[in-house]
């Protein structure tokens, strides 16, 4: 949240078909950051290939991806704003 102002963000886990399989609310702190692992944090639902994680905030935030494999070989970056 780069704002001085808290931040109210709506996660959602997005099948590829486009129904939302799992939605939380977090409230980011003014100029505080919020992490997650998506398959941690959406424990309860089955993450398919071709799913998508989708937000949206009443401030200002930045978001941030990063994946990889497990063997280390390769990572890859995605930035988000709103």
């Amino acid at each position: 949240n780069v704002t001085g102002t808290d931040a109210s963000v709506t996660i959602q886990l997005v099948g590829a078909d486009g129904t939302v399989k799992e939605e939380k609310t977090e409230s980011i702190a003014a100029m505080h950051r919020f992490k997650a692992v998506v398959s941690d944090y959406f424990a309860t639902a089955t993450i398919a290939p071709g799913d998508t994680v989708r937000y949206s905030s009443d401030q200002p935030v930045i978001a941030l991806e990063a994946s990889g494999d497990l063997d280390r070989t390769f990572m890859t970056g995605l930035t988000g704003s709103r």
